[in-house]
Formats: C-alpha cells, structure tokens, sequence
C-alpha cells in the first residue's frame, strides 16, 4: 500500500489497509467501493435472454395479456414477487402473483398451479426465485399453452457428462449462465427481478424503477447475497432509500420492532426485519409478507404488518423447541459432533422452521448442518409421504453441491453453496448422513474450515484505542455482509477483569477487558457460557469487532467478541469449587431427595437457602453461618451473591435443589413494590438508605441484588429513568437465574 492510495481513502489509516487486503488497490476501485456514485453499474443487457423476455412481456402489456408471477417463500422470493408486480402493474401490464404454500408445497412450479392459471386466462407465466431446475413442470406448462420466463439465480443442473441442462422455457435470466468473475454473478432473486422490469421500463421509454431499489436491498441482505459488483451497488442504493423513505409496510415492521430508519443497517434487517418477513412464509403464507410490501395505505399495512408479527412470536416459540430438541438429540448421539456435517432427523418436525434451526446448529458447531423432519405416520396424504430436509452451510463448503452428490439418495430439491432443500425417504436417512459426511470430509479444507482462524485477516489495534471514532471510520467500509464481512480486530495483553451472563436463556457473557494501563472496556461475547476463561492475571488476545448501538437517540459502542487466546500456553481453567456436589435439580422427587440429605448429614449441619416449601423455611443470607452442607432451593440474584453465599457457609457439599423461578420475582412491578414496602419500614426504624448493610440486607430479603435496589429508590423517587438501569439489571438476574437451573453445576459452582 502506497502513501497517494492512503492519503485519498484518508481517515483511520486501519480502512486503507482493509481495502487494500480485500482486493482494491487502485485509489479508483475503492472509491467505487466506498461510494455508489463513482461506481458504474453494468447494463441489463449482459444477462442472457434478457432482450427475449422483455419483447415477450412488450407484446403482453401491449395486448393486454394476462400475466402471472409465480414467487418463492422467502424474503429473497417475497421481494422479487413484489419488484414484478408493482413493476410490471406500473409499466401497464395486467399482472397477478401466486407463491406455494410452503407446509404442503415444494418451492418451485408445480402441476396443480399451472393447470389453475391456464384456467385463469393466463398467457405468460413468470417466475421469481425459483424454477431453473423444474424441467418436467416448465414442459407441461409449454405443453398447456403457457409461455414461461423464469428469472432465478440458484445453482444450475448438468447432466452426468457434465453439459449444461435448462427447462425448455421461452426465455432463462439467471447470473448463474455468466462468468463467475461477471458483475452480476451474485445476484440474488431480487437482483434479476429488477434488471428485468429496469430493461423493461427503458423499452417501453419509462424511467428506471428506482422506487423499487428499498426492495431490492431487503432481499439482498435476507438472501445473504455475496456484495461485489452490482450486488453491492444495488444494495447501498437501496438502503440509503431505505433509511431515507421507507415504503408504508416497512415503516410498520419497524415500528413493531422498535427500529429506527435512519440507523438501519445489514444487521437490524437481517436479524429484525427478515426473521419478521420470513415468518409469513413458514407459519401462514407469503403472501402476506408481499401484500404488506406493496401495500399503499399505513391501515392495510398495519394490518398485515400485526398479522406477520404475531406468527413470528409463534415462530420463535416453535425455533426454539425444534432448537431443544435438535440438541437434545446430539446429547444422545454425541457420536454425531465428530461428523463433517450435523445430519438430524426426526418425526413430526415442523418443515417450514427447518432451515433457520439448520442455520444455528451449523453456527453453533461451525461445520455444515441438515435437519429433517420425518412424516407423522398417517397424517400426511399419498403424495408428501417423503421426508423434508433443509440445510445451511459454513465455511467455504458449497452444501448444495455436496446433497446433489447424493443423488441416488435424494428426491429433488434445490439451493445454492449456502443453503439447500430436498425431499429423501425415511429409509435412506441414515445412508444419506454416511455419505453426506464423507463426501464434506475429503473435501479440501479451505481457510475458513482451519480451527482458530478467520475467513478475513485480523488486524491490531490497541484495547484503549477501541473508541465510537475509531468504529463511525470503520462504518465507512459499510453495508457489511457476505463478501464484506465486518473487520476482525485484535487487541493484545488484555485481562478479563470480571464477566457476567446476560441474555434470558443465560447462554452469553459479558467481559470486562482491562489493558495494562488500566484501560476498562465492556464486549459481550455470544454463546459462550461454559467457555473456560483465562484467569485475571493472565494476559491473552481479544478477537472482536466493533459497532454503533443506537438506544433512544443516544449511540454506544458495542463490542462483539470472537475469541479470547493466550498466546503460547493454553487457556486457563476455571478452578472448581473445593466441595463435593450433590445435583438434585433435574429429579422429580425432591422431598425424598431431601429426606435422604437430612438423614445422612443432620438437620443442624445443613444450611438452607431459598423457599424449599414442605423441606423447610427461607434462611436469610444475613444470618447464615458456616454449615458442613449447603442446601439452594433458588437461585441467586447473580455470580457475586452466589460467591458471598459460599463464602459465609464455607460448605464441604453444596445440594443444588434449584428449579425454574415461575414466581415472577424478577417482574419489574413486583420488585418496585416490595422495595417501597422496605422503605416504609426503614424510615419507621431510622435506618440509612445509603448503608451498604442495610441496602444488603433489603437485597437478600427480595434476592435482588443491591444495585437493583438503588436502581428501585431511584425510580421510586425520580420516576423512569434514561438509560432503563433497573430493567437491565433485572433482565441480567433472570439470565443469570436461568443459567444457575440450566448450566453444569461445576460451572455454576466454579470459584475463580
């Protein structure tokens, strides 16, 4: 990297050495990187058939022709449905759209819908997302007098000598058919839909749809397109509209997501507002996710916009036991961990939920992951008797290619390097995860594959140099997504001074890492509980990334971390609690449980702690003193509660009794009040509201800790405050109280 390419690209000198690694070298190339307006975007006329399709959709609109979309079930699908319709209906064409159902369909053409819009009058049938490989479907609807135009970008066939085979429809515009080093090679769905209807308004001499570009980037970002070329062009323009002049069903998703539209970017709409669209399509039909997208009034779109957001609660509910369960079955199979690829399979599974829990296994085990559901014998008709299996890749490991590999296995299905779908019978499930995982296994192990490594370099940067300045620069590298991840960091030397579980299922942590200046800096690092961290005086390496957290108005700094390493010595364990534990938490007779305690150490060796109902009284923490036995019925209020309470008793066993909390002792309204109960009684007594002891002896009466309490009288006296301190510390203790229930005990008991 010169010093002319570093003084053009200016800032952080950090953004020109990512850009340079990444392939832009010339001070030309990264402005077009950097900026939509310096880049010039390729002509429509490059995708092949193009000029085909639209003269046939000329003569449609010209004749008043009926035309009909045939979409897909994602958002990728949802977005290419709506960019033709509201394209097509704006050019003059009489158009209509149908999109499967996805809990009795398959994606893609089938019989009963094409015979339907032949029924209908329809000329020309157009698909979106779909139907590249629907040989049999595209023949019969050419046979039924339909003309076809099918507009995807998922992988293509080949026949077994390796030549190119494409349905006998009028005209193909799939990326896919150019070179993979063209411009629009990446393109999602949504991508081609636009080209089209963009040729489409040139010929009929309209201007370009720019209107519809929101759309665009909404299937881009949920599709997880790669950002090169004109993938990425399409994509800044569409969300600068997005955050601009959002269309009035966006602004209703956003508004029951708590978004705001000036600050969205690849992550709140990849996380928020597709999980949101997508479950129209899995629980209901898609059809609701494209009407809210091309509604015009904000009546309709709330509507719709509450509809979508009560099946995606349905959904969470429906993810997360599919998750249990999927896990539970790993538990019982641990033989599977070791596999190139997780394969599950089970009976009743709801299809439609398949890909997204896919898509967790596969980032909680970093290797690629297949879920099938298998039939419920005798509910399911004639014709859906086959097993249904989705898949998500990691890595470099295009899955697609890997089932198709499969082929006398497998009955149809689809996808692209990242994600699949296939029918199989029940019977070759388990010939088919043999040979999945053997083919992944010889597979050449790619960067991305290594243990301990990054698909994109790591770059060093000191911990007290980690500011809100340093990530708005970074943000200048921005949109971030496949092709363009967000920049890896590496800070030396750190120690990890404290760390807290957050979340509400208790599966995270908070770490506080300090510099050896004494620098203190607060990263939240997912799915890491149960990870061993390195003691606090040993130095280690934090890999993390950076970005801007907008809450009411006011922007943070959010630090993600990736990895803590010690650089030349394994990290240290955790050491664990020096007494015998005794784990009665998952019994379901714990009355004899605690029988059996009593009578082998005695009433008056054991102390209690929590509400044990019929085994004995709530023993405050202020009045315990050292016992041989240590009994918990529930669970504390957080990781220091816990230490003071070990450290009081001194115990030589600790009996976990602790069962989920369904009290509501964490519920806002509950705690406020009995905090302003304690207050009544402290003023009658004259105690001091701002003695650590008394403020202790409130907490442990609630099992709260005493920074709750404090966050209590301040909202008791003040009223709400700005930021919500009181409902992150209580959010913090139902995670960390869920933790205790659902974690090892050695882990919940380890001492540092």
């Amino acid at each position: 990297m010169n010093a002319d390419f570093l003084s053009a690209i200016g800032g952080h000198p950090l953004v020109a050495e990512i850009l340079w690694q990444r392939g832009y070298t010339t001070v030309q190339a990264a402005q077009a990187f950097l900026h939509p307006n310096a880049y010039v975007p390729t002509s429509y006329r490059d995708l092949p058939d193009i000029e085909v399709a639209i003269t046939r959709l000329r003569r449609a609109i010209t004749n008043r022709e009926p035309i009909r979309i045939w979409g897909d079930f994602d958002v990728d699908g949802q977005t290419s449905t709506s960019v033709l319709l509201l394209g097509l209906r704006a050019l003059g064409a009489q158009a209509d759209y149908t999109i499967p159902n996805r809990a009795s369909q398959n994606h893609g053409l089938n019989a009963d819908g094409l015979r339907q819009a032949v029924a209908d009058g329809v000329s020309v049938l157009l698909t979106c997302d779909c139907a590249v490989t629907d040989f049999d479907e595209v023949a019969l609807a050419r046979d039924l007098g339909l003309d076809v135009i099918i507009s995807d970008h998922h992988d293509l066939a080949y026949d077994d000598a390796g030549e190119l085979r494409l349905p006998a429809a009028n005209a193909i515009l799939n990326p896919k058919r150019l070179p993979v080093y063209h411009p629009f090679a990446n393109l999602p769905g949504v991508g081609v839909a636009y080209l089209l209807i963009e040729g489409l308004a040139e010929a009929l001499g309209q201007p370009p749809p720019l209107a519809l570009l929101d759309l665009v980037a909404l299937g881009i970002i949920c599709d997880v397109a790669e950002q090169r070329g004109d993938t990425r062009y399409l994509l800044q323009l569409g969300l600068a509209q997005l955050r601009n002049a959002p269309r009035v069903g966006v602004q209703q998703l956003l508004a029951l997501a708590g978004l705001s539209a000036e600050q969205l970017d690849t992550d709140s709409i990849g996380f928020q507002i597709g999980p949101r669209l997508n479950s129209a399509g899995r629980l209901d039909t898609a059809s609701l996710a494209v009407d809210l997208l091309t509604a015009e009034d904000a009546e309709t779109a709330k509507t719709l916009a509450l509809r979508i957001e009560t099946l995606n609660q349905e959904r969470k509910i429906l993810q997360r036991k599919l998750e249990d369960e999927a896990f539970a079955l790993l538990s019982e199979r641990p033989e599977w961990r070791d596999d190139a690829a997780i394969v599950l399979a089970k009976v009743g599974w709801l299809p439609s939920v398949l890909g997204v829990v896919a898509s967790s296994v596969a980032q909680q085990f970093q290797k690629p992951a297949v879920l099938i559901s298998i039939p419920v014998p005798g509910e399911m008709d004639a014709d859906l008797v086959l097993a249904r299996g989705s898949a998500r890749s990691f890595g470099d490991i295009d899955i697609h290619a890997a089932i198709a590999a499969q082929t006398d296995l497998v009955v149809g299905g689809g996808g692209h390097p990242m994600a699949a779908g296939f029918s199989i019978l029940s019977e070759n499930i388990n010939a088919f995860r043999k040979r999945l995982c053997a083919h992944i296994a010889q597979l050449p192990a790619s960067p991305s594959q290594q243990p301990d490594s990054h698909t994109s370099p790591v770059y060093d940067i000191a911990w007290k140099d980690v500011t809100l300045d340093l990530c708005a620069d970074l943000e200048r590298l921005a949109p971030f997504g496949a092709g363009n991840p967000r920049p890896m960091l590496r800070s030396q030397g750190v120690t990890v001074a404290r760390s807290e579980p957050i979340g509400t299922d208790g599966k995270h942590q908070a770490l506080y890492l300090k510099d050896a200046s004494g620098h203190l800096a607060r990263a939240v690092w997912w799915r890491s509980t149960g990870q061993k961290l390195p003691s606090a005086d040993m130095p280690c390496d934090g890999v993390f990334s950076v970005q801007r957290n907008w809450y009411r108005g006011r922007v943070s700094l959010a630090i993600t971390l990736q990895a803590l390493h010690v650089p030349e010595a394994p990290v240290s364990p955790r050491i664990s609690a020096q007494f015998q534990i005794l784990d009665y938490r998952k019994i379901e007779d714990r009355a004899q449980a605690w029988q059996s305690l009593l009578e082998t150490y005695g009433e008056a060796n054991i102390a209690r702690y929590g509400e044990f109902g019929e085994f004995g009284a709530h023993l405050r923490v202020d009045v315990l003193e050292p016992r041989p036995v240590l009994a918990i019925a529930a669970a504390p209020a957080g990781p220091t509660a816990l230490a003071d309470l070990l450290d009081a008793i001194k115990p030589q066993v600790v009996a976990l009794f602790v069962q989920p909390d369904i009290s509501g002792q964490d519920q806002r309204e509950a705690v406020l009040r009995a905090v302003k109960g304690m207050i009544k009684v402290a003023e009658k007594r004259g105690d001091s509201l701002q003695d650590g002891a008394v403020l202790a002896r409130m907490a442990a009466r609630v099992r709260q800790r005493p920074a709750t309490i404090v966050a209590c009288m301040a909202e008791i006296e003040h009223g709400p405050q700005m930021p919500d301190k009181l409902g992150f510390l209580l959010e913090e203790t139902r995670a960390y109280r869920h933790y205790v229930c659902s974690a090892p005990a050695s882990a919940v008991l380890a001492r540092p």
